[in-house]
């Protein structure tokens, strides 16, 4: 107090770093810093009311990224970020990746490559994939892997994990920032049986971000992704309504402006045709049933989409693939 009292400039620099500290603090900014306390209640007490296991760690809302723009963004995964049963007009497989980039490079140019094959597994991407991404440096990496591991009869959920965990430190030794999309499944009572180790995966995820400083989409916070309208024909890869929910949520977490009001919009101007029993049967579960058979996958002599960047966001963009 005597040196305060002897210090005319300390101590009125003192009252404005007082002053300032509190100007948030008004009625309305209290009251709305508790709405949004209230908003996150409720989008986690939502979350735990749809969850079908019991996690080890509760999912918990990220704070999205203000504060980075990227240039070079590589997919990493299997069918889901190849874009299955999400085509564009010409034929060709767009999916969340791919829309997920689109947004990104409305703020700038962006090279893109999606590495990611179907039927592709944690050792895929933590062996061929990788070693493409390495090189291609990117300074943004996502990466949707493990449901394939999780659907087989026996599985290592946490070697899963740890083999993973390898493969983000290398990437993120590079300089690189990795987005994690914890693996989900459909809103089917035959999906059930493999929700433990989903669980445990998603735990484990978790995890991995917290010790690694990547990002994290935790999907158990977005119940309705499980809702059949989000789902293809087939019933195991997103349609083209599931991808653009998907690539929205990714663009709120890396801070697209309004990413959620387009992905209303986006929602609006589509429409969902479910496929009847016997065209499931004859078009995806019958020739699975062969290719399981003959001890085959869909992936076989399949290679990635862009192995190597493709720009978007210039005069040389080619969105058509991409867009609709």
């Amino acid at each position: 107090m005597a040196d305060l009292a002897g210090d005319t400039r300390k101590r009125r620099a003192f009252g404005e770093a007082g002053r300032d500290a509190v100007q948030s603090r008004s009625w309305t900014g209290v009251c709305d810093r508790l709405l949004e306390y209230f908003d996150e209640a409720q989008a986690l007490h939502h979350a735990d009311s749809r969850a079908r296991a019991r996690r080890r760690v509760r999912p918990e809302p990220p704070a999205p990224v203000t504060d980075r723009k990227w240039h070079r963004y590589v997919a990493l995964g299997d069918s889901l970020t190849e874009g299955l049963c999400d085509p564009a007009p010409d034929g060709t497989l767009r999916g969340w990746a791919d829309r997920l980039a689109l947004l990104l490079a409305a703020r700038g140019d962006l090279h893109y490559a999606n590495l990611a094959v179907r039927s592709q597994r944690v050792h895929d991407v933590a062996g061929v994939q990788l070693t493409r991404a390495l090189e291609l440096r990117p300074d943004l990496v996502s990466i949707l892997i493990g449901a394939n591991d999780l659907v087989k009869r026996r599985v290592d959920v946490s070697a899963l994990a740890a083999e993973l965990e390898v493969a983000v430190r290398r990437l993120r030794a590079i300089g690189a920032d990795v987005l994690l999309v914890t693996p989900f499944l459909p809103g089917r009572r035959a999906a059930w049986i493999y929700t433990r180790r989903f669980s445990a995966y998603a735990t484990a995820l978790t995890g991995i971000a917290a010790r690694t400083g990547a990002m994290l989409i935790d999907t158990d916070l977005h119940p309705q992704l499980a809702e059949h309208p989000n789902w293809g024909e087939d019933l195991v890869h997103l349609s083209s309504r599931g991808h653009r929910f998907l690539a929205y949520r990714a663009g709120e977490l890396l801070g697209v402006p309004d990413a959620d009001a387009l992905g209303a919009l986006d929602a609006a101007l589509h429409e969902h045709e479910p496929l009847g029993v016997g065209a499931w049967w004859r078009r995806h579960a019958l020739p699975w049933v062969w290719r399981r058979l003959h001890g085959r996958v869909a992936g076989d002599g399949r290679t990635a989409k862009h192995d190597d960047y493709v720009r978007l966001g210039g005069s040389s963009a080619p969105r058509s693939a991409f867009v609709g």
